[in-house]
């Protein structure tokens, strides 16, 4: 989900700066401070897109240790019960 968003972003940074380097061909200067503002500002969403995508992931590779760490554990348990199970 974040990484459509992110691309979605970068795309119209992408139309935004072409808005950009029209409106500066036809001299515009209000429009063009209007549409280097919008850019501006998805330039920063982008931004964020990527840093909570970081995180994301970071949590995500935390999540997968602790479960292989739990997976390991029960199996450890396992074969302890087992081995009782066989002693008695």
């Amino acid at each position: 989900m974040l990484t459509r968003a992110v691309g979605e972003w970068t795309a119209r940074c992408e139309e935004l700066e072409e808005q950009v380097k029209r409106v500066r061909a036809e001299g515009r200067a209000e429009a063009q401070a209007e549409f280097a503002k919008g850019l501006q500002d998805a330039e920063l969403r982008v931004m964020r897109a990527r840093s909570t995508m970081r995180q994301a992931e970071e949590e995500r590779a935390k999540a997968e240790a602790l479960l292989a760490q739990a997976q390991e554990e029960l199996a450890r348990r396992r074969r302890e019960a087992e081995r009782d199970a066989a002693r008695e």
